[in-house]
């Protein structure tokens, strides 16, 4: 094999784009009603956009506070595992708030295909809706993922334990966040209860909007962490 000896050079991760609280702020300020709850279950989740197009009302439980990422039939999440994500206060009041249904969470209007609407939304249609607000507010650089960003960035420098958030962002089998993009945590998964999950992210709801920031620094930690072996135990 002539390429046996070859080295090609890792190519280099570029910088990502980040949204500031204020830049979240007037994104919503300009987007219509529909898509600013879009945004804000993005922002405030770290949902990734294809997760929240396939997302069921059978996903939210409202009682226990929280959201289930899984797999459809026709659709895999990216990280193949269940995963469940703490709802904040904000969320839990959009959710309340919106109309149930026995289907998906967010729906497109009448189109062309689909006359009677009803349908899960796109990815391209919800960059569109993005791209049109981030004109009408001075925003030059985002996308849709950016909202993912913002969760992670607000989490971390609001004090939530790097393996809380690597729980929720990510599934318990890939640690690659954990690992590679929280500094001091570890590649080891350890099991959290439920308790300790929802005390931490649960902070992270608004505060007032003419806070600095979308997300306490006060970030209480989780009482406890238990290890696997622990968590066996306890099992």
């Amino acid at each position: 094999n002539p390429l046996k000896l070859a080295q090609l050079k890792k190519p280099k991760n570029a910088e990502q784009p980040v949204f500031s609280p204020a830049q979240v702020k007037a994104i919503f300020q300009h987007s219509p009603p529909h898509w600013r709850d879009v945004f804000e279950v993005l922002a405030f989740s770290g949902l990734r956009i294809g997760e929240l197009t396939w997302l069921k009302w059978d996903d939210i439980d409202l009682d226990a506070g929280f959201l289930w990422v899984r797999p459809k039939d026709g659709w895999q999440p990216k990280d193949s595992d269940l995963r469940k994500i703490p709802l904040c206060g904000r969320l839990k009041k959009l959710f309340e708030r919106l109309q149930r249904t026995n289907g998906w969470v967010f729906t497109s209007g009448p189109c062309r295909k689909q006359p009677r609407g009803g349908q899960q939304i796109s990815g391209r249609r919800a960059l569109c809706a993005l791209k049109a607000a981030m004109k009408k507010a001075g925003i030059k650089e985002g996308k849709v993922h950016t909202f993912r960003h913002f969760f992670v960035g607000q989490c971390a420098n609001a004090g939530v334990p790097p393996l809380v958030l690597a729980n929720a962002a990510t599934s318990a089998r890939n640690s690659r966040l954990s690992s590679s993009r929280l500094p001091g945590s570890s590649d080891l998964y350890s099991m959290l209860p439920d308790s300790a999950t929802r005390l931490s992210i649960s902070a992270c709801r608004s505060a007032k909007e003419t806070s600095p920031t979308l997300l306490p620094r006060s970030l209480v930690r989780p009482p406890c962490v238990e290890s696997p072996r622990g968590a066996a135990a306890a099992a």
